[in-house]
């Protein structure tokens, strides 16, 4: 059996063992929208939970408008037209419209890349990228239920109304993407982006994919409390086409998208299986979110059992280059170096905690012509330079093959 990988802008295809099970697990072939811009018209003409935006938006308002980065195939350009052309109908000048661009803790976009991922309806607008580097574009407001240092980007607290525009998919804290965490962390201080990932370093590495984590409590919490007025949030085939999108209020339209993702990504298997080849697509860019594609593997291989992750990430580890070198780090020395809050980058500290605790509950290899086999070697994995030959080695009783797994939730039957 053959399988293409998406891999990189191209397709690698990988001969499976002969005499193994195979179990494909793919993002179901659900049927893209024949037309995603009256897709997009319908959804903000029936927003869930919530008025229409353009009665929601009055002349002289500033508004700010959050966009998420190119690590998201958040389709912008699709959407962004319809939601000015609202805005503007309803009386809001172009200049007093600020498209934020939710970096996280992610490298600042290039120019041409923000031209690319917002389109044209985008020229002529003020566009500002959140930096979570750069204290003085963020405002202190204390702290969230759970203790996080809140620190929230000043154009997004000076503004009389924030829109959001997100994409719905699997994450490894809280649960799924998209809603309010756009906000929280998208838009945050680096502070308040190293103690959400630190917390949610505590946890077992089985939120991937769950309808409520206490960090997606938390953030909802905070952002209710700071006002996120309007979302539009999409969900993707897993050809990266538009299936369904959601409108309106944070709370009440995700959680509608979150069950047109689960429509896409949620897919039941009877057992769990001895091991997984695993694709990182479409979180393919670094290690940083590659990584994230492990944790669709937790959630159906058994303890003990054997991971491969294959993905090129052509920018190596990513925003966070200490993530390597605390993955080397033996687990409870990671531990106590972030008890101690001694850990030199926290963001990474935290995301290192919870794909160690992976390393450690099963045994993972790794193909990455992103990374030197010294890089994955040092991080406590073992580097894999044929995966195809690595599988035919493998010498379990069954596989399973996951094509998208950085977005994909599979799940063990009974246990959702």
């Amino acid at each position: 059996m053959r399988i293409d990988l998406p891999f990189g802008g191209r397709q690698m295809s990988i001969a499976l063992p002969d005499g193994i099970p195979v179990r494909l697990l793919r993002p179901a072939p659900v049927e893209p929208h024949p037309d995603p811009e009256a897709a997009v018209r319908k959804a903000l003409d029936h927003p869930i939970g919530s008025p229409l935006l353009e009665e929601m938006a009055r002349p002289g308002q500033r508004v700010a408008l959050i966009v998420d980065d190119i690590t998201r195939p958040t389709p912008v350009a699709l959407v962004l037209p319809e939601v000015l052309r609202r805005l503007s109908r309803a009386g809001v000048r172009s200049t007093d419209v600020t498209i934020v661009i939710a970096l996280g803790s992610h490298r600042p976009m290039l120019p041409e890349e923000i031209a690319r991922h917002l389109g044209k309806a985008a020229a002529g607008y003020r566009v500002v990228q959140s930096d979570a580097y750069d204290e003085a574009q963020f405002e202190n407001l204390g702290f969230s239920q759970l203790g996080i240092p809140v620190q929230i980007h000043r154009t997004v607290l000076e503004s009389d109304l924030r829109v959001a525009i997100g994409n719905i998919v699997p994450h490894s804290d809280a649960g799924w993407g998209g809603g309010a965490k756009i906000v929280f962390p998208g838009v945050a201080g680096l502070r308040s982006i190293a103690a959400l990932h630190l917390r949610g370093g505590e946890g077992p590495p089985t939120a991937f994919g769950s309808d409520i984590t206490p960090v997606r409590m938390d953030i909802e919490a905070l952002v209710a409390e700071i006002g996120l007025h309007f979302i539009v949030n999409t969900v993707l085939t897993g050809q990266g086409q538009l299936y369904r999108v959601v409108a309106g209020h944070f709370l009440a339209a995700h959680r509608r998208g979150v069950g047109y993702a689960k429509e896409v990504f949620g897919i039941a298997i009877p057992e769990a299986m001895e091991a997984a080849l695993i694709n990182a697509y479409p979180a393919e860019l670094d290690f940083w979110q590659a990584s994230k594609a492990l944790f669709a593997g937790v959630r159906i291989v058994r303890p003990g059992g054997r991971m491969l992750l294959v993905a090129p990430c052509p920018e190596g580890f990513g925003p966070h280059p200490m993530f390597g070198h605390y993955l080397g780090l033996p687990s409870a020395t990671l531990a106590a170096l972030v008890e101690r809050g001694e850990a030199e980058e926290p963001i990474a500290a935290g995301g290192a905690l919870l794909v160690a605790k992976i390393r450690d509950l099963f045994s993972v290899a790794i193909y990455s012509p992103g990374l030197t086999e010294g890089q994955i070697t040092a991080m406590g994995f073992e580097p894999v330079r044929d995966p195809q030959a690595w599988l035919a080695r493998l010498g379990v009783g069954e596989l399973a093959a996951i094509t998208h797994g950085g977005e994909t939730c599979p799940y063990i039957s009974g246990r959702e």
